[in-house]
């Protein structure tokens, strides 16, 4: 395969170099340059160019380079290319640097920017980077900045190179003289690409004949540009047109739905301290909601009504802004979708069933705080609101995975749909409501532990425990301070077992369906052997 030939995509991120903030040690961030370089490919980056910028390179040594190139090439092998930037204004330090990538193995291609500070005429520019080119076989990249570098290579040499240079693949352009760019495009060979250099014109770029863009707003809006680059490059210029003035005019709004896909990623990316928080805040208000148990839910019982109506009807409204943007995904409702999936992939879809059930989880607490209303009103509750505001949720979920699929084998922490399709001015709001609505879930359960506890020590099946009545007015409302205590425990061992929901998500499953499993069992023999069935 010619160098021409090696394909490294539309769109490509010149992703930033991520340093510790004290500068202790290593001044180098590697950790957080795999998890961004992960990130960036989940969002539809196809090619990562690496230090490729002009002011990282005067500021890393020879050995950071290897190091940064060799994370990145590690973090996203089989799922995105690495470019790595070797050029300067040294033709003898690019090469030495070129030759090193070459020999370490360590990236696809590499980027050559045009010589800054020296200010070489245009035939030093072209045996500069003719001599670069020629002392490697990897596919090699020229950058034209000249708002960076004060200094333009004009139409006629990057040219040459197209023409003289067969592992000169390409250039970055940068320039925003698209008369140039159409000189380039007009003059060079058909195997020769033009990359946009600017964000803000990739449209008329590519609109004109060029391949693709270099990009840094890719860190945020990678989704929306790969969805631009990919339709101008497939011919659907209207739609090329509608997203480059969604991402010129509505960027702002653009960059809220990407960063809100994963919040919590993409904290730990802008500042990976975040991460460590979650367990503590968690076991905090796990404390706080244990403590509480004590003095019963007569008091705050009135709010849970309205917080969970108010939780449900986010979560419809949330999910009917999705369907509306993609109805084709009501086509689910159509049983047949499934019945395929379960005949393509039988094995696959029983253990997928361990992830389904979790949708199901709720009707086992249904007698906790609600059966005692009786069969009417809770069909009145789940058939006109809860019901149809999950579904919209789900469906909404759904049509937001199939706008931003997930890249297989990248970080699943990096991938949630639930926050995907929530704006980002309501997050936080969205967290709060959350967290309410899972301690009214798990108070329901709680609620259900007491009362069953008392009923077996009542049949003596358990040993006699303290029980506190917590109501004057309801008979019921118990507290039982040794299982409050056990269950508080086990709670925050469970925390610092897992600690991430993905990762407690197969257990939480595979508990629920056990005790799913269980009480079918139970009510099976009860049935049988007392009703009579």
């Amino acid at each position: 395969m010619s160098a021409r030939e090696v394909e490294f995509g539309r769109l490509i991120t010149a992703m930033v170099t991520p340093f510790h903030r004290d500068g202790a040690g290593q001044a180098v961030d590697y950790e957080k340059a795999a998890r961004m370089a992960r990130i960036l490919a989940a969002n539809g980056t196809q090619t990562i160019v690496v230090s490729g910028t002009t002011g990282e390179s005067p500021n890393l040594s020879v050995e950071e380079k290897l190091g940064l190139f060799r994370t990145v090439r590690d973090a996203v092998a089989g799922h995105a290319k690495v470019i790595a930037g070797t050029g300067n204004y040294s033709t003898h330090e690019s090469i030495e640097l070129t030759e090193a990538v070459q020999h370490a193995g360590v990236a696809d291609g590499v980027l050559l920017v045009v010589p800054y500070y020296n200010n070489p005429p245009q035939e030093g520019l072209y045996r500069h980077f003719r001599t670069i080119a020629e002392s490697t076989s990897l596919p090699c990249m020229v950058y034209n900045v000249p708002s960076r570098t004060v200094r333009n290579m004009d139409a006629s040499t990057t040219l040459r190179l197209a023409r003289d240079v067969p592992n000169i693949i390409g250039i970055k352009e940068a320039s925003e003289n698209l008369d140039q760019v159409a000189e380039i495009l007009a003059g060079a060979p058909s195997d020769f690409k033009l990359w946009s250099g600017n964000d803000g014109d990739i449209f008329p770029k590519m609109a004109m004949g060029g391949y693709g863009v270099v990009s840094v707003a890719a860190h945020v809006v990678g989704r929306l540009i790969r969805q631009m680059v990919d339709a101008t490059g497939a011919g659907d210029v209207r739609e090329g047109a509608r997203l480059h003035l969604h991402h010129r005019r509505d960027g702002a709004v653009a960059a809220r739905d990407e960063l809100d896909r994963p919040p919590a990623e993409g904290l730990a990316v802008l500042d990976h301290r975040l991460e460590s928080w979650v367990a503590p805040i968690t076991t905090v208000v796990l404390v706080f909601f244990f403590v509480l148990q004590r003095f019963g839910t007569g008091r705050i019982g009135t709010v849970f009504g309205p917080v969970m109506l108010l939780w449900f009807l986010v979560l419809g409204v949330l999910g009917l802004r999705q369907v509306i943007q993609d109805p084709s995904v009501l086509a689910a409702v159509n049983p047949a979708y499934a019945f395929a999936i379960i005949a393509s992939n039988p094995l696959g879809t029983f253990l997928l069933l361990g992830s389904v059930v979790l949708v199901v989880t709720g009707a086992e607490a249904l007698y906790a705080d609600i059966g005692h209303f009786g069969i009417g009103p809770i069909r009145l509750g789940w058939f006109t609101v809860v019901w149809p505001c999950l579904l919209l949720n789900y469906f909404g979920q759904c049509a937001w995975a199939i706008a931003n699929p997930p890249v297989a084998g990248l970080d699943a922490e990096a991938y949630k749909p639930f926050y995907g399709i929530v704006p980002a001015p309501l997050l936080v709001p969205m967290i709060v409501l959350a967290t309410a609505a899972t301690i009214i879930a798990s108070q329901a359960m709680v609620s259900g532990v007491f009362s069953m506890a008392r009923q077996a020590i009542r049949l003596n099946y358990l040993p006699r425990l303290s029980i506190v009545h917590t109501s004057r007015h309801a008979e019921g409302q118990v507290y039982i301070p040794f299982l409050n205590w056990a269950m508080m425990a086990g709670c925050l061992i469970t925390v610092f077992l897992f600690r991430t929901s993905t990762s407690l998500a197969e257990a939480y499953g595979i508990a629920v369906t056990a005790v799913m499993a269980i009480t079918s069992l139970l009510f099976t023999e009860v049935a049988i052997k007392s009703w009579r069935w």
